[in-house]
């Protein structure tokens, strides 16, 4: 005939004997000074040997379990790991938003000689740079004042965004310009400063004999358009501080001396 005895002791393990012939079982886990004791009456010398590897069994179990400490962290030791995530951060998060000023300046760079560019392309076909004022939208400083650069002949396909505007620029943050999205880099032309004979002396000073000058908000992102005269915005100097107000002027000059 064919039994199935399990033993179980102090939530160790189920130790399964299986034997033939088994006429009698009786388990009855005690405990003894941290071992485990069985009261076990078998028939036949194999059943008794095959009960005392099953204890031996348990036993070194039981010790395992013992010799194995489980620890969770102390609230100290969560308040350290903590204070370490802070100032990793403290030093990582001003470095990241520095290189990401650093990434839009040079953004602000490449989108002004790919619009010199085009202005020049314009000015060799009309011999006179594209207006700002008026703007076919009639907003000055706008991607609509690009808009004669990119129709009916594309001297340029798209007229990109200026990085350092917010979408929805302020009037207070950007004096000249009207509220509103899309805002692109700000475009002048020496037409609107004097005319080409009389350029008005904050333009010359700036910007020589150019016919056009582009203008970034950068990085304190308050764009100064005002044009009149001696009203020009000062520029942007990186040596004043990363983020440091001024506009970023790129003019004709710039374009034609690089």
């Amino acid at each position: 005939m064919f039994y199935t005895a399990a033993i179980r002791g102090f939530g160790l393990s189920d130790c399964l004997i299986r034997q033939e012939g088994i006429e009698e079982f009786i388990a009855n886990p005690l405990s003894k000074k941290g071992g485990i004791q069985y009261n076990i009456e078998f028939v036949g010398a194999e059943q008794k040997k095959t009960m005392r590897r099953c204890n031996s069994h348990v036993l070194e179990t039981r010790q395992s379990m013992k010799n194995t400490k489980r620890r969770a962290f102390t609230l100290i030791e969560l308040l350290i790991v903590v204070a370490i995530i802070g100032i990793l951060a403290a030093i990582a998060v001003p470095n990241f938003l520095n290189a990401q000023t650093r990434a839009k300046l040079a953004r602000v760079q490449g989108d002004f000689k790919a619009l010199g560019a085009a202005i020049e392309l314009y000015i060799l076909d009309w011999s006179a740079a594209p207006w700002d004022v008026p703007c076919p939208s009639g907003d000055h400083g706008w991607a609509a004042c690009f808009s004669r650069a990119t129709t009916p002949v594309a001297f340029i396909n798209q007229i990109p965004a200026d990085v350092f505007q917010a979408l929805d620029v302020k009037d207070n943050l950007s004096p000249g310009h009207f509220v509103g999205s899309q805002l692109s880099y700000d475009y002048t032309t020496i037409y609107f400063n004097g005319g080409v004979n009389t350029p008005n002396q904050m333009w010359q000073f700036l910007f020589g004999r150019s016919l056009w000058r582009i203008a970034s908000a950068g990085p304190d992102q308050a764009l100064i358009n005002v044009t009149a005269r001696q009203w020009l915005a000062p520029p942007y100097e990186p040596s004043n501080g990363l983020i440091s107000p001024g506009d970023i002027q790129y003019s004709q000059q710039s374009f034609l001396n690089k």
